[in-house]
């Protein structure tokens, strides 16, 4: 790393960073897409981006190049040269075919594929220390064999002017250097145009860093404070050049300063031939500046970076809100003796502060939703690469991606959905060959699907293969010693068998699959998010998987509820419905309790007895319905005190940690109850009977 650098820059660079190579991995695979589209494409050849001059592909090799340009200039500056350097051989690859020199192929494509996921491990040794930095020079050459040999006229036409330079070119040199155009946006050209309108000099300053410069203190922050004083800044930018770096910055000024404390820095005046001279450069903006578009007028930044501790903490402030609100609204009915306006006045104050709480609450959240997108994107090039490991043709197909969760849980959903999507691709779509035999076209349909309901995400990973081979899960199952008997296992069943630790139905491991462990995982992150896994299987028709997750996990609406003395939150949206339980309908079988339901039974959990509490005198108790389809079951309980607004504090010691015990909350009397986490509670209580 720079000496340039600190920790707040490092941050602000990865953050950059990610943006731009989930762009160019989405251009790059955009690209690719017309390669995989069935056998009639293989082989064949993109027309030319020139003669496609306008189309969307010109547009999108404009897009990966800038991208690619500005991934290469911050990479610099944090000192990051093999970042640089491999996006510089990548841009070398690409420039060709957006002139026209030469086809947009497919193995072309391919190669830069893989050098933007070295790309992605390059960056992620900045993030992680402990990873190593990978060699990038065989990449390098790889990309260099798409390069065509310049010749010595072509060379020196572009060659960049020297550092060593201390005489400025001529004033009437009227070009920006194409490194320093390529940096160029509307809003500097808009800058440009302003100065010169006003009669002011344009200049490019260029400053090299050397160590001594650095031992005096004159990095690059010190250069740019000091041209703040000397020049107006319109744009500060790296430029890369034979593995080092310089920095360039373009500044609007009445005349070139003589100040000696500028005197080690490289001036070279600009002579602009008019406001709309950068509409005909090659760099040009994405949006042509009019020549009625007023000077200064810039539309305002419609988004900030909020780091995610902040948000953290501004949501623990509105749980102290609601924990104060809630003491407000206990406190009231004790009142005795006050006037009854007074009393009016007062609980009308407390049910518009409850208003104001949840609105409060609501707009929060909404700052802290990003959209499934962020998931989303990182499943084609998984798809891609497995479906080539495999031999399978498979399109993926993505709907929903501006559903919007938690960014908490968008962390956290990663590796789940990454290995329920890899399963679909290695159990659920056949070869070719079999699509073939079964009637159904060669390429396999993985369906990506977002979407919200109530206070859930559902999230479903659909494909059109063979289907959950149910005969295979049994036999295996069984030669495991998981099942003894041939009773009709339901999807439900079947999915418990699949996220199992150590199963799997493949003999072998790949790549993509074998060792028995993506789906335990994945299982497993859901339950921890409070989340619900589902299977939908029908031989021969394919697969349904369903993820359904809370919005956040930070403050939820809960049932406040009693059993043997003691009280507990169940979070209201696992709950599917309350029901009354009478003692004389309960059934005891095999250690069991079974309760009449819908014409068929469910099993009933004593919460009470779960946690050794005091059996309840209470004739009539309630029960809690949670679960999906099969997997139902009741939770017992004496009684419901209401729904709260809950604030969820998680219990991370793990001397106190107790399956069935998510954490805990607050509520308005002061007093502290347990949140259950019904579904660990419920597998826990039947592995122990």
């Amino acid at each position: 790393m720079s000496q340039f650098t600190s920790a707040e820059f490092l941050k602000s660079f990865l953050d950059e960073a990610d943006e731009y190579l989930q762009t160019i991995l989405d251009c790059l695979l955009a690209l690719e897409k017309p390669f995989q589209e069935g056998a009639a494409h293989r082989g064949r050849r993109v027309a030319s981006a020139r003669a496609a001059d306008g189309d969307e592909t010109l547009s999108m090799l404009n897009e990966l190049l800038r991208t690619l340009h500005s991934l290469k200039g911050i990479s610099a500056m944090v000192g990051l040269n093999p970042a640089a350097e491999l996006c510089h051989a990548m841009e070398s690859a690409l420039k060709p075919i957006q002139q026209g020199q030469r086809d947009l192929e497919a193995d072309v494509l391919n190669q830069l594929i893989e050098a933007a996921k070295l790309l992605e491990t390059v960056v992620q040794t900045v993030r992680d220390s402990a990873l190593a930095m990978p060699d990038i020079q065989e990449e390098v050459a790889r990309l260099a064999a798409y390069v065509p040999t310049a010749s010595p006229a072509d060379s020196a036409q572009k060659a960049p002017p020297q550092e060593d330079s201390a005489t400025p070119p001529p004033a009437g040199s009227a070009a920006f250097p194409e490194e320093v155009a390529a940096h160029l946006r509307e809003p500097e050209w808009r800058k440009i145009n302003a100065a010169l309108a006003a009669g002011s000099q344009i200049a490019l300053v260029y400053y090299v860093p050397t160590a001594q410069q650095v031992q005096e203190g004159k990095n690059v922050n010190h250069v740019r404070e000091q041209l703040k004083t000397a020049a107006e800044l319109i744009k500060a930018m790296p430029i890369i050049q034979e593995g080092g770096v310089r920095f360039a910055f373009l500044v609007s000024c009445a005349a070139i300063p003589a100040a000696p404390e500028l005197a080690h820095l490289d001036w070279r005046p600009i002579a602009m031939v008019g406001q709309a001279e950068h509409q005909a450069h090659e760099k040009a903006p994405d949006a042509p500046v009019g020549a009625s578009a007023p000077i200064g007028q810039l539309a305002p930044t419609a988004s900030i970076r909020v780091d995610l501790s902040r948000m953290d903490e501004l949501m623990r402030l509105v749980g102290d809100l609601v924990v104060t609100r809630s003491r407000i609204s206990e406190a009231l009915p004790k009142l005795d003796g006050a006037a009854p306006i007074v009393l009016e006045n007062l609980g009308e104050t407390a049910a518009k502060m409850e208003r104001q709480v949840r609105n409060l609450r609501e707009a929060v959240m909404r700052v802290r939703l990003v959209p499934l997108a962020e998931v989303f994107s990182r499943m084609p090039l998984a798809v891609r690469d497995l479906a080539r490991t495999t031999g399978k043709n498979v399109q993926l197909t993505v709907e929903g991606g501006d559903t919007e969760i938690d960014k908490a849980l968008v962390d956290r959903l990663v590796d789940p959905l990454l290995h329920t999507v890899r399963n679909a691709v290695t159990h659920g779509i056949e070869t070719p060959d079999q699509r073939a035999a079964a009637g159904k076209p060669a390429e396999g349909v993985i369906r990506l699907r977002g979407r919200t309901e109530g206070d859930h995400v559902i999230i479903t990973v659909e494909d059109d293969g063979g289907g959950i081979a149910v005969e295979r899960v049994r036999a295996k199952a069984r030669a495991l010693g998981w099942l003894d008997d041939d009773h009709p296992l339901s999807n439900q069943d079947l999915l418990e068998i699949l996220c199992r630790p150590g199963f799997s139905t493949q003999e072998s491991a790949d790549m993509g699959a074998g060792r028995g462990m993506g789906m335990n995982a994945a299982a497993a992150a859901i339950a921890e998010m409070g989340g619900k896994f589902a299977l939908d299987t029908q031989p021969g028709r394919g697969a349904v998987f369903t993820i359904q997750l809370p919005l956040t996990l930070t403050i939820i609406d809960a049932f406040i509820v009693e059993a043997g003395g003691e009280r507990y939150a169940v979070p209201q949206g696992i709950v599917n419905e309350v029901i009354e339980v009478v003692p004389g309908e309960i059934t005891h079988v095999m250690k069991h309790d079974l309760l009449p339901y819908r014409g068929g039974t469910l099993p009933l959990l004593s919460l009470g007895r779960a946690f050794s509490l005091p059996e309840s005198a209470v004739e009539r108790r309630l029960g809690l319905v949670v679960g999906q389809a099969e997997r139902q079951a009741a939770i017992l309980v004496d009684r419901v005190l209401g729904v709260r607004e809950t604030v969820v504090r998680p219990l991370s010691d793990p001397l106190v940690a107790e399956p069935g015990i998510s954490g805990a909350t607050e509520l308005g009397d002061g007093s502290v109850v347990l949140i259950l986490d019904c579904s660990e509670l419920l597998s826990h209580y039947k592995a122990t009977r």
